[in-house]
């Protein structure tokens, strides 16, 4: 109905009491409402469309039943569609179900994979050398195979010909939301930054 842009076959399937609630705590309440909030949508975007993904369907009881799940909308084609989660309460009326409220959450926002998170990083990548009068740094850094940690290897020379090789791991942390790093040497000391 929705995709047809029919307001009425949409409020049909609410009850005349119904209640919907968008995503900003907007209430519109009753059939006959829900049927011109939808008739002024789509009087102002003749092409939108929407699609439904139900993730839980829980029947309390022979009469309610509780729907969630997300609706991605667009009001537009050249517009991506915006994914939001939604719950829907049913009720049965006369051996009928139908809709006796309907509540939109804020759209979801993507979160940052830790790849991207760590993208700031990416100059790292490559083989470094850095030395100076007291001895050489070598460093080699590269992508881990699923993109999600920067891994160095390193080898400290001192002037005096001491070696101490190591390993180092740089993630991104979502709990701290900060980028870290856990370093490993041969000797069996462990860092942390």
């Amino acid at each position: 109905a929705y995709n047809s842009r029919d307001a009425k076959s949409i409020a049909a399937q609410f009850t005349e009491n119904a209640q919907v609630m968008d995503e900003d705590g907007q209430s519109i309440e009753g059939r006959s409402n829900i049927e011109a909030r939808f008739a002024n949508v789509f009087k102002e975007f003749p092409k939108a469309k929407i699609s439904i993904e139900i993730s839980d369907l829980r029947q309390l009881s022979n009469e309610v039943a509780v729907e969630d799940g997300f609706s991605t909308a667009s009001l537009s084609p050249e517009e991506p569609g915006i994914r939001s989660p939604y719950t829907a309460v049913h009720v049965k009326r006369d051996g009928k179900w139908l809709i006796a409220s309907v509540r939109d959450f804020p759209a979801e926002i993507a979160e940052a994979t830790a790849h991207e998170n760590l993208s700031q990083l990416e100059w790292l990548v490559g083989h470094w050398f850095d030395e100076s009068h007291e001895g050489r740094v070598e460093t080699k850094c590269q992508w881990s195979e699923d993109g999600n940690y920067l891994l160095q290897e390193y080898a400290i020379k001192s002037s005096r010909g001491a070696v101490l090789k190591g390993t180092q791991r740089i993630a991104w942390d979502p709990q701290r939301r900060v980028i870290r790093s856990w370093a490993f040497d041969q000797s069996g000391a462990f860092t942390e930054a």
